[in-house]
């Protein structure tokens, strides 16, 4: 699904700054922003959790770190939010 969202992320971009206007997104696999070297890392489930006030849970592999996951209303942990900025 990484690549699906990057696909989509680079035509966003594409067309927005071949129009003269910012944008930039976060990496949802690193939570980096994407195009822009600035700013911190980004959590995508603990702003879906702050913002939109999903519930997160906690997965991970064992005896590694706990990841958040975010648990939408309607599609569980089956989704991932990501970020498309302008």
């Amino acid at each position: 699904q990484h690549r699906s969202f990057l696909a989509l992320e680079s035509e966003v971009w594409k067309d927005l700054t071949d129009s003269g206007h910012f944008c930039d997104s976060v990496d949802p696999l690193t939570g980096c922003a994407t195009h822009t070297r600035l700013g911190q890392r980004y959590s995508e489930a603990r702003g879906a959790e702050d913002i939109l006030r999903y519930p997160t849970v906690f997965d991970g592999a064992p005896g590694g770190d706990p990841c958040p996951v975010v648990d939408h209303p309607r599609f569980g942990t089956a989704c991932y939010p990501a970020t498309i900025f302008t």
